[in-house]
């Protein structure tokens, strides 16, 4: 009375368990390939968004905006007191 079942330990059984979840059927297989495909393609957003910032850091306007806005605001209270004399 044995089992023709295999059963496997260890990384053989991971691979397996994967076969069996994601590969075997052919709908799964797809949206597996569809969800791989957008979580690959945000990954490599992500990525070249950093190494883009990384490569021109203090260039990018949000990194000058607020030393444009502190010195808008230092011109303007020197304008005032300027104007009060």
């Amino acid at each position: 009375m044995s089992s023709s079942r295999v059963h496997y330990t260890g990384l053989p059984a991971v691979r397996n368990a994967f076969y069996n979840i994601f590969i075997r059927r052919t709908p799964m297989f797809a949206l597996t390939l569809v969800a791989a495909g957008y979580a690959a393609t945000e990954a490599v957003d992500a990525l070249s968004d950093t190494l883009w910032e990384r490569a021109n850091r203090n260039k990018l306007w949000k990194h000058v905006q607020p030393q444009i806005e502190a010195r808008k605001a230092e011109l303007a209270a020197a304008e005032e007191e300027g104007g009060d004399a």
